[in-house]
Protein backbone atom coordinates (compact mmCIF):
# COMPACT_ATOMS: atom_id res chain seq x y z
CA UNK A 1 0.00 0.00 0.00
CA UNK A 2 1.46 3.54 -0.96
CA UNK A 3 -0.55 6.76 -0.27
CA UNK A 4 0.85 10.09 -1.35
CA UNK A 5 -0.02 13.05 1.34
CA UNK A 6 1.96 15.99 -0.33
CA UNK A 7 5.37 15.61 0.16
CA UNK A 8 5.38 12.53 2.00
CA UNK A 9 4.37 8.68 1.42
CA UNK A 10 2.35 6.38 3.63
CA UNK A 11 4.14 3.52 2.89
CA UNK A 12 2.28 -0.20 3.99
CA UNK A 13 4.32 -3.79 4.33
CA UNK A 14 2.62 -6.08 6.34
CA UNK A 15 1.98 -4.83 9.88
CA UNK A 16 4.14 -2.00 9.28
CA UNK A 17 3.49 1.51 8.06
CA UNK A 18 6.22 4.15 7.91
CA UNK A 19 5.86 8.04 6.51
CA UNK A 20 8.44 9.20 4.37
CA UNK A 21 9.63 12.39 2.55
CA UNK A 22 9.02 12.10 -1.13
CA UNK A 23 12.60 13.85 -1.30
CA UNK A 24 14.55 10.99 0.36
CA UNK A 25 14.22 8.76 -2.87
CA UNK A 26 18.04 8.33 -4.58
CA UNK A 27 17.89 8.96 -8.45
CA UNK A 28 17.35 5.84 -10.88
CA UNK A 29 20.52 5.44 -11.86
CA UNK A 30 22.76 6.01 -8.27
CA UNK A 31 26.03 5.32 -8.16
CA UNK A 32 28.95 6.50 -6.71
CA UNK A 33 32.61 4.75 -6.38
CA UNK A 34 34.43 3.55 -3.30
CA UNK A 35 38.28 4.28 -2.92
CA UNK A 36 39.07 2.55 0.18
CA UNK A 37 37.17 4.16 2.81
CA UNK A 38 36.53 3.34 6.02
CA UNK A 39 33.57 5.53 6.13
CA UNK A 40 31.51 6.33 2.68
CA UNK A 41 29.02 8.71 3.85
CA UNK A 42 25.42 7.62 1.40
CA UNK A 43 23.31 10.80 1.85
CA UNK A 44 20.97 9.68 -0.53
CA UNK A 45 20.36 6.66 0.26
CA UNK A 46 20.01 7.99 4.14
CA UNK A 47 23.04 5.94 5.73
CA UNK A 48 26.98 5.46 5.72
CA UNK A 49 28.53 2.50 4.43
CA UNK A 50 31.12 1.37 6.48
CA UNK A 51 34.23 -0.84 5.84
CA UNK A 52 36.65 -2.50 8.59
CA UNK A 53 39.66 -3.65 7.67
CA UNK A 54 39.82 -7.66 8.59
CA UNK A 55 42.11 -10.60 8.53
CA UNK A 56 40.29 -13.45 8.39
CA UNK A 57 36.56 -12.95 6.73
CA UNK A 58 34.57 -10.26 5.51
CA UNK A 59 35.12 -9.30 0.95
CA UNK A 60 38.67 -10.14 -0.16
CA UNK A 61 40.33 -6.86 -1.08
CA UNK A 62 42.42 -9.25 -3.53
CA UNK A 63 39.09 -10.17 -5.62
CA UNK A 64 37.11 -7.07 -4.93
CA UNK A 65 39.56 -4.65 -6.11
CA UNK A 66 40.25 -6.57 -9.39
CA UNK A 67 37.85 -4.51 -10.58
CA UNK A 68 36.63 -1.08 -10.25
CA UNK A 69 34.68 -0.77 -7.23
CA UNK A 70 30.96 0.97 -7.09
CA UNK A 71 28.45 1.39 -4.46
CA UNK A 72 24.98 1.32 -6.77
CA UNK A 73 21.11 1.14 -6.08
CA UNK A 74 19.04 -1.75 -7.72
CA UNK A 75 18.19 -1.71 -11.60
CA UNK A 76 16.47 -5.10 -11.52
CA UNK A 77 17.95 -8.44 -12.56
CA UNK A 78 20.72 -8.57 -10.02
CA UNK A 79 21.39 -12.28 -9.32
CA UNK A 80 23.68 -13.10 -5.96
CA UNK A 81 24.76 -16.42 -4.24
CA UNK A 82 24.72 -15.46 -0.39
CA UNK A 83 25.27 -19.27 0.14
CA UNK A 84 27.86 -21.92 -0.86
CA UNK A 85 25.42 -24.88 -1.13
CA UNK A 86 22.63 -23.19 -3.49
CA UNK A 87 22.76 -21.56 -6.67
CA UNK A 88 23.10 -17.74 -7.79
CA UNK A 89 19.19 -16.48 -6.81
CA UNK A 90 17.78 -13.25 -7.92
CA UNK A 91 18.43 -10.30 -5.56
CA UNK A 92 14.14 -9.53 -5.55
CA UNK A 93 13.55 -12.95 -4.37
CA UNK A 94 15.96 -12.59 -1.80
CA UNK A 95 14.69 -9.37 -0.42
CA UNK A 96 11.23 -10.63 -0.58
CA UNK A 97 12.53 -13.74 1.71
CA UNK A 98 14.42 -11.62 3.99
CA UNK A 99 11.45 -9.25 4.90
CA UNK A 100 13.09 -6.54 3.78
CA UNK A 101 10.30 -3.78 3.52
CA UNK A 102 9.16 -2.12 -0.54
CA UNK A 103 10.75 1.26 0.19
CA UNK A 104 14.32 0.07 1.61
CA UNK A 105 14.64 -2.43 -1.45
CA UNK A 106 15.67 0.47 -3.66
CA UNK A 107 17.88 2.59 -1.11
CA UNK A 108 20.11 -0.68 -0.29
CA UNK A 109 23.73 0.21 -0.72
CA UNK A 110 24.72 -2.52 -3.45
CA UNK A 111 28.81 -2.86 -3.62
CA UNK A 112 29.73 -4.37 -7.10
CA UNK A 113 32.98 -5.34 -8.31
CA UNK A 114 33.29 -4.27 -12.17
CA UNK A 115 29.63 -5.47 -13.19
CA UNK A 116 29.58 -8.50 -10.04
CA UNK A 117 27.32 -8.04 -7.05
CA UNK A 118 29.70 -8.95 -4.13
CA UNK A 119 27.58 -7.49 -1.15
CA UNK A 120 23.92 -6.86 0.15
CA UNK A 121 23.06 -5.28 3.47
CA UNK A 122 20.98 -8.10 5.37
CA UNK A 123 21.57 -10.65 3.07
CA UNK A 124 25.52 -11.06 2.96
CA UNK A 125 28.54 -11.07 0.61
CA UNK A 126 28.88 -13.70 -2.60
CA UNK A 127 30.65 -16.47 -1.93
CA UNK A 128 33.19 -16.33 -4.20
CA UNK A 129 34.66 -12.82 -2.89
CA UNK A 130 34.98 -13.98 1.12
CA UNK A 131 37.87 -13.81 2.49
CA UNK A 132 39.47 -17.23 3.17
CA UNK A 133 41.54 -16.97 6.56
CA UNK A 134 44.19 -15.25 7.13
CA UNK A 135 43.45 -13.44 3.87
CA UNK A 136 43.34 -9.15 3.84
CA UNK A 137 39.66 -8.29 3.68
CA UNK A 138 37.18 -5.73 4.70
CA UNK A 139 33.64 -6.43 6.55
CA UNK A 140 30.77 -4.16 5.39
CA UNK A 141 27.91 -2.50 7.43
CA UNK A 142 25.13 -0.16 6.62
CA UNK A 143 24.03 2.28 8.79
CA UNK A 144 20.80 4.40 8.50
CA UNK A 145 20.35 7.39 10.16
Amino acid sequence: LSLELGTSSLLQFGAELRLLALTHWPPARYGCAWSGESRLPLTELGGTLKMKKSRSGGISLARLLAAPVTVRVRQGGERFRPDAGRPRRSLKNLLQEARVPPWQRDRLPLLFSGNTLVYVPGIGIDTAYRAAGGESGVVPSWETR
